[in-house]
């Protein structure tokens, strides 16, 4: 399937944010279900407006990145453990601005508590 709106490049980041998001547990999480091409298809239909908030949270995640990872160019290329620490860093500090980029960002949950958190069916 090729993307519409998001490079390969891009999709490959936005993809490793949305998997720490919602991560796969005794369910299928974001990476399994493919939701980087529900990401995608939005951003050329109900939320094309959004497009450069997009292209621009992802400049800005590619610097975060950098400064606190060296070594690191790419969100994806990081552990785990590090791309939890960035996210969890750049949401309270709110220098990503994640919250234009998606329109579900306020109801996700923090990626360090997202493997515990209860389903609406309670399991």
């Amino acid at each position: 399937m090729q993307f519409q709106f998001l490079s390969a490049e891009q999709a490959q980041e936005v993809e490793a944010m949305a998997a720490q998001i919602i991560p796969a547990d005794d369910t299928l999480g974001a990476r399994e279900v493919r939701v980087v091409y529900f990401i995608d298809r939005t951003l050329t239909t109900f939320d094309r407006e959004k497009q450069a908030n997009y292209t621009q949270g992802l400049k800005d995640l590619q610097v975060k990145t950098r400064e606190l990872f060296a070594n690191k160019s790419k969100f994806s290329d990081l552990t785990s453990e590090q791309q939890i620490q960035l996210l969890t860093r750049s949401r309270k500090a709110s220098s990503l601005n994640l919250s234009d980029c998606t329109p579900s960002w306020d109801f996700l949950p923090n990626p360090n508590t997202a493997a515990t958190t209860t389903r609406p069916d309670g399991s």
